[in-house]
């Protein structure tokens, strides 16, 4: 499957960039926002408002699976490094409980 180019706007300037980068960026911006959604919990002075941004927040870590779902269908290279990733952590945290 050929690395297609999506058009992006950034400060007015239009470029193009592969479309699995402009997945990957999409990720980092989804996990900027649960940072900040964190933060906004801390300062939430309501136990209305700090479930109301929890909710929000736990909606940003679904497009984060989402988005790392398609990347991995579109770059099977990928996947195979995540699963590779996961199969490491899962591997030292197994043999860190004996």
């Amino acid at each position: 499957m050929p690395n297609k180019l999506r058009k992006v706007m950034n400060e007015d300037v239009a470029y193009e960039v592969p479309e699995k980068d402009a997945i990957r960026q999409a990720i980092m911006d989804e996990m900027e926002a649960i940072v900040k959604y964190n933060t906004y919990m801390d300062q939430a002075v309501s136990e209305e408002a700090a479930q109301v941004l929890g909710s929000i927040r736990d909606e940003e870590k679904v497009h984060v699976g989402e988005l790392l779902a398609l990347l991995m269908k579109i770059d099977p290279e990928e996947a195979a490094h995540l699963k590779e990733g996961n199969a490491e952590v899962r591997e030292l945290l197994e043999g860190g409980a004996e």
